[in-house]
């Protein structure tokens, strides 16, 4: 027996209407061009700097050659990763919103994982981070993140999240500024400080010097990364959006043990589905937890009555939103 509290859902396709679109929508720029015009007529520093200028941005930046560059390569030279990267926002961008809502963050920040993952929650790097939000293990525990032979909450997208806006929030508290706290989510608190008792200043452009070139590209990647989440369409970007089943869902909370075996026979849920949903949940075992699991499900295609399932198992419904 199990039971568990649901406590939001969404129906992902809204998400076409917010920032994902948030592009001028004339006619002109939704006829295709090829390559070539889009390489010759789309760089201009002047228009994308009238661009940028129309949309929130919380960096300082400056349209340089670095800037253009990195969005060339978004826009023309990796085209079919940015329209995988693009179709994913459909699935997560519910759950950022959310979360950034919640803490008062910069709508913008959803650009973070972007450079970070390319919005993969199983992504992971060389050096061991994974997830979303990309946690080495040591910061992601500070943040109540569980790792261990069963969960790794690392790829939970609506737990990294959480955690991600909480470390955010300190990274702003400590350096006073967007610009430095998105810094040091890149090279860290250590560095930061150094660098700006090294450049007596807090001014990005006078200790910039004094950070790893890692972190100056990344300030520049995140910038171009939010030009493109609101400007694809000028260049003639489709996102290649996931099957549905992967964003009409909703977010249930379970204090109980389940499994994913459970779930596909008591509400015919495909196991393919299930794992790809709940990547963090590494042996389809959801352990019983005091503070509950976040799993999610799809909302549609059950091959059962939802209603008897629920009264079967006992199901509290609670219609807040999830709490930390």
């Amino acid at each position: 027996m199990w039971k568990y509290v649901k406590l939001g859902s969404w129906i992902g396709c809204l998400c076409i209407s917010m920032n994902l679109s948030a592009t001028p929508n004339n006619e002109s720029e939704k006829k295709k061009r090829s390559k070539k015009e889009i390489s010759t007529a789309s760089f201009s520093k002047k228009t994308i700097e009238t661009q940028l200028n129309a949309i929130p941005i919380c960096v300082d930046y400056k349209v340089d050659k670095a800037l253009l560059k990195k969005i060339k390569s978004y826009t023309l030279l990796a085209r079919n990763k940015t329209e995988r990267t693009l179709g994913r926002t459909l699935q997560y961008f519910p759950i950022f919103e959310e979360m950034l809502k919640k803490y008062g963050l910069p709508e913008d920040l959803k650009g973070l994982a972007m450079i970070e993952s390319a919005y993969r929650p199983t992504a992971e790097s060389a050096v061991g981070a994974s997830g979303l939000w990309q946690f080495m293990p040591k910061t992601a525990k500070q943040y109540g993140i569980e790792i261990n032979d069963y969960v790794d909450e690392r790829n939970n997208p609506y737990k990294s999240t959480e955690a991600a806006m909480k470390h955010l929030s300190k990274q702003y508290d400590r350096f006073g500024n967007w610009t430095l706290a998105i810094a040091a989510y890149n090279c860290g608190s250590g560095r930061m400080r150094s660098a700006i008792k090294k450049a007596k200043s807090r001014k990005y452009d006078k200790l910039k010097k004094y950070l790893p070139e890692e972190t100056r590209k990344y300030v520049i990647k995140y910038v171009a990364a939010n030009y493109v989440l609101n400007y694809y369409l000028f260049y003639d970007l489709t996102p290649q959006y996931p099957d549905y089943n992967y964003y009409v869902t909703e977010v249930v909370h379970l204090t109980n043990y389940s499994n994913f075996k459970n779930l596909q026979d008591e509400m015919g849920i495909a196991m393919n589905v299930l794992e790809k949903l709940n990547p963090a949940y590494e042996k389809g075992i959801i352990p019983p937890s005091k503070q509950g699991n976040y799993v999610i499900l799809p909302k549609i295609g059950r091959k059962v009555d939802e209603t008897k399932v629920l009264a079967k198992e006992r199901i509290i419904v609670n219609t807040s939103n999830p709490k930390g």
